[in-house]
């Protein structure tokens, strides 16, 4: 930690010391905070960015922070953790006015990790990151963050985060585990919707928006189509994204006839203009100057493939849009996600990956636009080629490129850019209430089970970071950083927090409150959203 462990005044003095070698930190002192005052949680990714500043802001008393980051691809994409000070002022009643705390974040496998390793019982165990090993880490003085290369396993799960309501990781939802070692498995039969009632304390933290993302020279594709279709203005300058007129649109169908795998290429696509003159997506490309994407097959049979990034079955995110767009699995017969086979095929029409965290499907994306493969699902078509580059869908959170610096965009859904004021008026669909949740006492529970039941400072921490994600001022002040450009988007306050006394249909950025809720009775995303008359004061008229 910063100051209250020394690393600060420690890094100082071994810079004017060593000169260059200043860049680097020392490690941790010891010893490590004691278990009361270690957490250990799991779960969705789509949360990492709020995270990283929601616990500085609220949890860490000042200059004490030290983060710590997986040294993947891109760094923190599986593992963190959060090493600091707090004090009675950021949590009242804890068992000294000033405490040490460390608590390790797993994001790897998404939400299901924040569900089945804590109703299983007897529990598994889930690895984290581990800092501690000498020469393990360095120091990102540019981030001001540490790269560490060491996990951990034989560690349980205090609490898990998920950007959905937990119930929902079931059937064909239910999580798959991430790997096959020590600290990386579950049980694959838990009955999860009866073991969560039965079995966590859930507490609401708050909402999350979604989006479907697309790569920027098919981004760029669909604007020309719109223009030419007159479904956009005619002046919008393809790839602009600073006014949401100038977004293109898809309906839900489209978007989810895409989410299914049901449109195999590109070419299949086609836009009519006023005089009812149709042209399809990669001709209105060449048209425009627009790159087209790889080819499959040869000749006049080429064509230019669908790419569609999933998320792994037990991800938050891939299952908020089954339940928005496919009703899926709740509805019999509902047309499920499109899969990533086993063994990935370059040249499939369409071609699906399921990326198993946030960090790995932004990096899908980006290797998609520029013929890489950093994230190893866009491998060549021959052994020793170059990966291709694809236009393609994929299923993403709107905080991971609010800026939108990256060579990625959102698009409109039913002509609803993806802003908070726009789920506030019940028009964009792409959202979900997130939770954390941890043991209880159930009749029948093991020892083990009981004895991760959290206590104490511990259990007081787990409800100040549930408050703090669920907080429509901690919210706002996480999503004046994003720099969105068409609006508010992110994180926001659900009408359902007891904090809430009375709804109003003018949305405030500063209190993002959604009026809409998925709740009757519980927490249900299946659920199409209402008003929460219970504390309307007014609503909007879309």
């Amino acid at each position: 930690m910063k100051q209250s462990n020394g690393l600060k005044q420690s890094a100082v003095a071994v810079g004017l010391l060593v000169g260059a070698q200043s860049a680097l930190a020392l490690p941790p002192t010891t010893p490590l905070p004691d278990a009361a005052h270690t957490i250990y949680l799991a779960g969705g990714a789509a949360q990492d960015p709020a995270l990283d500043k929601l616990i500085a802001d609220n949890l860490a008393a000042p200059g004490t922070l030290d983060i710590y980051y997986d040294n993947g691809n891109p760094n923190g994409a599986k593992y963190r953790a959060y090493f600091f000070t707090t004090n009675t002022s950021k949590v009242p009643g804890l068992s000294s006015s000033s405490v040490n705390v460390l608590i390790y974040k797993r994001s790897n496998g998404g939400a299901g990790y924040g569900v089945i390793p804590l109703i299983q019982d007897p529990p598994p165990t889930v690895k984290q990151l581990d800092f501690t090993p000498a020469n393990s880490w360095t120091f990102d003085a540019t981030n001001n963050r540490y790269v560490v290369s060491g996990t951990q396993t034989g560690q349980y799960a205090d609490a898990g985060i998920t950007g959905v309501n937990p119930s929902i990781l079931t059937g064909g939802n239910y999580p798959q585990p991430s790997g096959t070692g020590v600290g990386d498995v579950f049980s694959t039969t838990e009955t999860v919707p009866s073991e969560v009632s039965a079995r966590l304390a859930v507490t609401p933290a708050g909402g999350l928006t979604y989006g479907l993302a697309v790569t920027k020279d098919f981004y760029k594709v669909l604007q020309a189509a719109q223009i030419y279709s007159g479904t956009l203005p005619s002046t919008t300058p393809l790839g602009s994204y600073d006014q949401a007129a100038r977004i293109p649109t898809l309906t839900r169908q489209f978007a989810a006839s895409l989410i299914a795998g049901k449109i195999k290429s590109w070419n299949s696509v086609v836009v009519f203009n006023s005089a009812g003159v149709g042209k399809t997506l990669p001709e209105i490309a060449s048209a425009n100057g627009i790159t087209l994407p790889d080819q499959v097959g040869s000749g006049s049979s080429a064509v230019s493939p669908v790419s569609v990034g999933n998320r792994n079955k037990g991800a938050a995110v891939g299952a908020a849009f089954s339940a928005k767009l496919l009703n899926y699995p709740t509805l019999a017969s509902a047309f499920p996600p499109a899969s990533q086979p086993t063994l990935l095929n370059p040249l499939a029409l369409p071609y699906v990956t399921q990326a198993p965290g946030a960090s790995q499907q932004e990096q899908v994306l980006l290797d998609w636009q520029n013929g890489t493969n950093v994230s190893g699902l866009n491998p060549p078509a021959v052994s020793g080629g170059t990966p291709p580059k694809r236009w393609g869908v994929a299923e993403q959170s709107t905080d991971w490129n609010p800026s939108y610096a990256k060579d990625y965009r959102y698009v409109r859904i039913d002509n609803y850019a993806p802003t908070l004021a726009n789920i506030h008026i019940g028009g964009y669909p792409l959202w979900a209430e997130q939770t954390l949740q941890w043991r209880k006492t159930y009749t029948g529970a093991t020892t083990t089970f009981t004895g991760l039941i959290p206590t104490g400072d511990k259990l007081l921490i787990l409800k100040k970071l549930a408050a703090v994600l669920g907080s429509p001022s901690a919210a706002a002040q996480v999503n004046a950083q994003l720099n969105s450009a068409i609006g508010a988007t992110g994180l926001f306050g659900v009408s359902t927090d007891s904090s809430v006394k009375t709804l109003s249909a003018a949305f405030d950025p500063n209190n993002p409150i959604i009026p809409y809720t998925h709740v009757n009775g519980a927490l249900n995303d299946w659920l199409l959203p209402v008003v929460n008359g219970a504390k309307l004061g007014t609503v909007k008229l879309p």
